[in-house]
């Protein structure tokens, strides 16, 4: 995601969440945007409908696609 792709409901909706409650701006864009280093974990946002299982509790998986 580029900086020009994070729109303040972007930013809105991720302030709304505990773990990003208290971050700055700049902190917000730089988790969203492309990795600096080749090779690194690319982080997006997605939309998911209220009440869809994104990951089990206990499952092992690590990751999951939009």
């Amino acid at each position: 995601m580029t900086e020009h792709e994070i729109t303040p409901e972007i930013i809105h909706v991720l302030r709304s969440m505990e773990l990003f409650r208290g971050k700055d701006l700049d902190e917000l864009i730089e988790w969203l945007s492309k990795p600096s280093i080749e090779g690194a974990a690319e982080c997006r946002a997605c939309e998911f409908p209220a009440r869809h299982r994104i990951i089990a509790e206990g499952s092992l998986e690590t990751r999951f696609s939009c």
